[in-house]
């Protein structure tokens, strides 16, 4: 036991005298013992200093989200990464489809605008419609193919922007409901459309005929003449139109229009000429 703490007492001192060097190491007196023995004065311990941080300069604006970051555009509106990414993609090629009323019946199909110029400001439009008639009567569908010529207004704020032209379309009656001579389903589709029961007889009209009976007369008779020539199931007719397109997005856009345009189609049970009016969408890409 003597001997331990013995060891320990030795211990003690020899680390308060290591500790004293130490501190008398920094002395006047021990340097300049030191220079006279031609030691090397001790070199005090400069501390280092931490780098200055980057300064922050606020933008003014909100942080944007890692989706936000990782978007091609800044989805936030209005801005102008957004703008000029919906002003870019505005120039481009465009496929779309319209439905709507055209003269007596409702019309349904695609189109494709080309660009003539870089801004799109002019292009032109091609488009194949059909036309389901009033689906009253016999099915007697209008396939309609043209080309319009379009002019357009600047994008404003990348929301919307005007356009109109014209230019002419080709109809065709895949399935005309008249033949010439009539027959007798020519003469029953007479019956129906002025809503009596169907028939196969015409009627003769005399002063006890009945008003029912006289509308039949006259649709028979009106249908005849105009069966006289089925070259009229083809026709060539043309017209304006003009509207407004919304930017959904740099991609997408909706458009209302209206329009007027001829009917390429003579001898049917109902017109597709005259007011025309359409709702769609496009896709740019």
């Amino acid at each position: 036991m003597k001997k331990l703490c013995l060891v320990t007492l030795m211990i003690v001192a020899s680390t308060g005298s290591v500790r004293a060097q130490d501190a008398e190491a920094g002395t006047p007196e021990v340097e300049q013992t030191r220079q006279d023995a031609g030691e090397p004065a001790a070199q005090p311990t400069q501390a280092t200093a931490p780098p200055a941080a980057a300064p922050v300069i606020d933008s003014g604006l909100p942080a944007p989200s890692a989706n936000e970051e990782s978007a091609p555009y800044d989805t936030r509106y209005p801005n102008k990464r957004y703008i000029d990414a919906v002003l870019e993609r505005s120039t481009h090629r465009s496929l779309g489809y319209a439905l709507g009323r055209q003269g007596d019946g409702f019309v349904f199909g695609v189109r494709f605008d080309q660009p003539l110029t870089k801004t799109n400001s002019m292009g032109l439009q091609f488009f194949h419609y059909t036309n389901f008639g009033t689906f009253q009567g016999p099915f007697d569908p209008v396939l309609m193919f043209g080309v319009n010529y379009i002019v357009r207004t600047k994008l404003i704020m990348g929301i919307f922007r005007l356009y109109g032209g014209g230019g002419f379309h080709v109809g065709f009656r895949p399935s005309p409901a008249c033949s010439n001579p009539l027959d007798q389903t020519d003469i029953a589709r007479a019956h129906v459309y002025e809503g009596q029961a169907p028939s196969i007889t015409e009627p003769v009209i005399d002063r006890s005929s009945s008003p029912a009976q006289i509308a039949v007369a006259k649709r028979i008779a009106d249908i005849r003449e105009r069966c006289e020539d089925r070259k009229d199931a083809f026709g060539i007719s043309g017209g304006g139109t003009g509207g407004i397109e919304f930017f959904a997005g740099p991609v997408r856009a909706y458009f209302i229009e209206i329009s007027g345009g001829g009917g390429t189609q003579q001898n049917g049970l109902w017109t597709d000429s005259g007011l025309i009016l359409r709702a769609g969408n496009h896709f740019y890409f």
